[in-house]
């Protein structure tokens, strides 16, 4: 591996983004801290862990993706810019899943999330959501060549998701549906059991999903048309 290229796309990325993953972290530990021990625990806890990452990862995707006032000197290197790409937003991704991680082991080890399940199911809770709204803030950031969009859609859809539930609960999109371990009236993600089938369904499609959007965003990425297009 070339440390020295890495060292410098993480650099390029900028503290501004990289530190977002850690703001996301505090602001969930905080808020577990806040409802422990009061009769709103329930669900918020496993609902911070849910959405806070997701939104984090989202945002710095697209934010990265758009921060690049030298995008046409880099088309120009024999480097694939897929690859440069991929550099910057690994630390990135990197930081917020190693922080959603720790925020999901603490909440279980200080007896926060009182229903949890086992540690390592615990952490689908959180990667599912965070995959897909990257693999959105990618796509839509590169498909309209335009940060700001890629942003604007990033937020919408996690707005939509988290205030909106009765849109996709119940109906044939449901598994689409990011945010099953928060408050959700009605919903069949959880039982007196713990998860329910449903939960597994919601979970695996999110991820074959992400599979799905992260794959065009790379055949787009790919395309130097398309990312000269517009300011990004």
């Amino acid at each position: 591996m070339n440390s020295p290229l890495w060292i410098y796309e993480v650099r390029r990325v900028g503290l501004p983004v990289l530190a977002v993953p850690a703001a996301t972290t505090v602001l969930g530990a905080g808020l577990v801290a806040a409802v422990a021990g009061g009769g709103l625990v329930g669900r918020v806890v496993p609902g911070a862990i849910e959405t806070l990452p997701a939104l984090a990862a989202g945002v710095a995707v697209a934010t990265t993706i758009g921060r690049d006032p030298a995008r046409e000197l880099q088309l120009s290197l024999p480097t694939g810019y897929g690859g440069t790409l991929a550099r910057r937003l690994a630390p990135t991704l990197a930081a917020t899943a190693v922080g959603a991680a720790l925020l999901t082991i603490g909440a279980i080890l200080a007896g926060h999330w009182h229903d949890a399940p086992g540690v390592l199911t615990a952490q689908l809770v959180w990667l599912a959501p965070v995959l897909f709204l990257a693999g959105i803030g990618a796509l839509a950031t590169l498909a309209t060549a335009s940060a700001a969009l890629g942003t604007a859609v990033v937020g919408v859809l996690w707005i939509v998701e988290a205030a909106q539930s009765s849109l996709f609960v119940g109906r044939p999109w449901q598994p689409l549906y990011l945010f099953a371990d928060g408050v959700v009236p009605g919903a069949p993600f959880h039982d007196a059991a713990g998860l329910t089938d449903a939960w597994w369904h919601d979970r695996l499609v999110l991820c074959v999903a992400a599979l799905v959007v992260t794959a065009v965003s790379v055949v787009l990425a790919r395309r130097p048309e398309r990312l000269l297009r517009g300011a990004l």
